[in-house]
């Protein structure tokens, strides 16, 4: 980012006209970098301890987190429609992971058949609850402090003159330090590994990195616009465009349950975006009615 504005200041003859961060600014976006690299190691050690059902199962609880969370930082209102689309959105999330293989009773008449090859799954640990929740519970507030910044900031502000991009600059350094160093600490034996893979891991880093910087940017700009619930509840339906992913790529089957949550998933992001577009006509309303009190005071 410093390089292209060099750039543009030797090529259009003017200083930038971004304003520098305060002090203040630069240790907010170096926590919020911070915050989500201790969620992401939180998250991954939890798959070593939860099976992989499970694992998507709490993952599928976050909309609940988000959702309050984001009522008590004063950013969402909290009405009987947003609460049923949470209620919907988890129930989905729990259907798409049931555990189906040798199930009986209520569980194989909803998953349908439902044969999978494989190993069995890993057994699940009190600790692996407490890390994908106390992950979930750090994601909801980062989230909920994104949404603070980015929309509560003002452009005479430096974050609220920044683009999206020049943002990560700022919070990937923490996130990749943190993530580093929990590693160091309870996974040694993975830098040796990355060592002897570097050569046939290159070029899948480099997409994934790529992938990984489009995906935050376009994270950031949908909590900047919208709210941070919005990327919880997507987080919900994006499911299934990887469901159709996996069906065309590699030919994997879908079971009924699947389907059934993938359809409740689907229920629920329009339960909650309908919500969200009743509170936005209210608030139209409510500034409206004071705009018209406003020019008939002027009037008399």
């Amino acid at each position: 980012m410093r390089a292209v504005e060099c750039a543009q200041t030797k090529c259009f003859g003017h200083a930038s006209q971004r304003k520098e961060l305060t002090t203040y600014e630069a240790l907010v976006l170096y926590g919020m970098g911070t915050c989500q690299g201790v969620e992401l190691a939180l998250g991954n050690k939890a798959l070593c301890l939860l099976s992989v059902s499970t694992n998507r199962m709490a993952v599928a609880c976050c909309v609940v987190f988000q959702l309050g969370t984001s009522v008590l930082w004063g950013l969402e209102k909290l009405g009987p429609t947003k609460m049923a689309a949470a209620v919907v959105l988890v129930g989905g999330g729990v259907l798409e992971s049931l555990r189906c293989q040798r199930s009986t009773g209520l569980v194989a008449a909803v998953c349908g058949p439902h044969q999978q090859p494989g190993s069995e799954e890993t057994e699940d640990l009190e600790l692996g609850w407490a890390l994908v929740v106390l992950s979930a519970l750090l994601s909801s507030n980062r989230w909920a402090l994104t949404q603070f910044v980015l929309q509560k900031s003002t452009l005479l502000s430096a974050v609220g003159s920044m683009s999206k991009l020049q943002l990560l600059p700022y919070m990937s350094p923490a996130t990749s330090a943190v993530c580093l160093g929990m590693a160091a600490t309870f996974e040694q034996n993975a830098f040796s590994a990355f060592i002897r893979g570097m050569q046939s891991m290159s070029s899948s880093l480099l997409i994934i990195a790529v992938s990984i910087l489009t995906l935050t940017v376009c994270e950031l700009r949908i909590v900047h616009v919208t709210a941070a619930t919005v990327m919880m509840v997507l987080a919900a339906v994006h499911n299934i465009p990887m469901l159709l992913a996996g069906v065309l790529i590699n030919g994997d089957a879908v079971f009924r349950n699947q389907w059934l949550g993938f359809i409740l998933c689907t229920i629920g992001a329009i339960l909650y975006f309908t919500a969200r577009l009743w509170d936005e006509v209210e608030v139209s309303g409510m500034k409206k009615e004071d705009a018209d009190e406003e020019e008939l005071v002027h009037l008399i």
